[in-house]
């Protein structure tokens, strides 16, 4: 497996998606490019589409797909293409998804979309690693009954059909997740010193999906049972539902707004919003004690994760992306900063977490960005680069009196055994 090569970076896409066929979807996807260095190819991923055109630059190309890497390869009949701009355009089909990645069609007719963290290739042909930003103008074809929301606002409409209004079923209740929402954009305006990074933002509920929610820009997804109460719903499953809201909410500036640049650095986005989520809970409802919840739930399985060892910094390779959705990601990343904001002080650590997100907004970050920022190298790089976690052993050799003699041992969490089940 293989990574896109940097001499080529895409400048802008233009994405249409005909949704109107029950079984598949087709596109055309425009992408202007541009090309550092003299090449006689251009390569994008792409994965499970039938091939009507295939152009660079408005010229037919020859192109192939290799199914090891998911690239789609176009060589041009015209020799090597200049150092300059250029434009890619794909016109195409394919199946909907069932299994709720890209682009999922459910048994209710529903229609959405799940792409990280290698699965915007099935819905068009595109440079589908972290590190390529380009902005998006998308154009969506639609039966007329459709309701369309999409990460951004509106800006035509080219015909209007009928109004139809949607309600969930009378014990379905959006209005604690919406009090939760907008409680949360307050608190994370304030903590960033910056407003939501959005020109709106969209809750939506899909009766089932691969994750319990995803943190879309502008269009947060998220299984129904993770977002809307009903009368059955218990105390737990109502924290459980605004720490989601909170976590998805926080990735709208860590995580969209600043992203990463590989999936090796995955622990920057989802511990620090893992982290936010609970301190937004915690000011929104006090009362709830939320870091009793995040010490029983999130530090017991970074202690958990580390009794078998690995650590929080892992290099993903191509191809092995879904490896980086791990507790240690999560967990244990989560429990180094809650550790690093008390050593610090909260404000302290709030300054520089908002100096990391509004210096680097638009752009992506590394761990060597984070650890700069927060300036605790010697602190934070032994927690995310070594195996599980110190176990001291304070032994009492002698006591006699006033005079106390002990013994202090250490050794590594990490446990090498044999298991007995298969």
């Amino acid at each position: 497996m293989y990574f896109l090569s940097k001499s080529v970076t895409p400048v802008e896409y233009f994405l249409t998606l005909d949704l109107r066929e029950s079984q598949h979807f087709n596109g055309d996807v425009k992408i202007k490019v541009n090309v550092e260095t003299e090449t006689e190819q251009l390569r994008v991923h792409a994965k499970g589409f039938k091939y009507q055109q295939v152009k660079i630059d408005d010229k037919d190309v020859d192109f192939t797909w290799d199914e090891n890497c998911d690239f789609l390869t176009l060589r041009s009949r015209d020799g090597a293409l200049q150092i300059g701009d250029h434009e890619i355009y794909v016109s195409y089909s394919a199946p909907y998804s069932s299994n709720t990645l890209g682009i999922n069609k459910d048994s209710s007719g529903i229609i959405f979309t799940h792409f990280e963290p290698i699965h915007a290739r099935e819905a068009f042909p595109c440079f589908d690693e972290p590190a390529f930003r380009a902005p998006f103008n998308l154009t969506l074809r639609v039966r007329e009954e459709s309701t369309v929301l999409s990460n951004s606002l509106k800006k035509s409409e080219s015909k209007v059909g009928p109004t139809r209004i949607f309600s969930m079923e009378p014990e379905k209740n959006h209005n604690f997740a919406l009090d939760v929402a907008l409680c949360c954009i307050k608190f994370f305006e304030k903590y960033f010193g910056s407003k939501l990074p959005l020109k709106k933002l969209d809750l939506l509920a899909v009766p089932k999906m691969i994750a319990g929610a995803m943190e879309n820009p502008g269009l947060l997804i998220f299984q129904a049972d993770s977002l809307l109460i009903t009368t059955k719903t218990i105390f737990v499953e109502k924290i459980h539902i605004a720490l989601t809201i909170a976590h998805e909410i926080a990735h709208q500036w860590f995580g969209n707004s600043v992203s990463i640049s590989w999936w090796s650095d995955m622990w920057v986005k989802e511990a620090f919003a893992t982290l936010l989520q609970h301190l937004a809970i915690d000011e929104i409802y006090p009362d709830w004690n939320i870091f009793d919840w995040f010490f029983s739930r999130f530090t017991r399985t970074a202690f958990k994760s580390d009794f078998v060892g690995g650590s929080v910094l892992k290099e993903i390779a191509p191809g092995k992306e879904h490896e980086a959705f791990n507790p240690l990601s999560y967990s244990k990343g989560a429990t180094i900063l809650l550790h690093l904001q008390q050593k610090l002080g909260k404000d302290t650590f709030r300054n520089r977490v908002r100096a990391l997100v509004n210096d680097n907004a638009g752009n992506t970050i590394t761990t060597e960005d984070v650890i700069e920022s927060l300036g605790e190298k010697e602190t934070l790089m032994p927690w995310l680069e070594q195996d599980g976690y110190p176990i001291v052993t304070v032994t009492v050799v002698n006591w006699v009196e006033d005079n106390l003699t002990i013994e202090i041992s250490q050794r590594s969490s990490v446990c090498n055994f044999i298991s007995n089940y298969h």
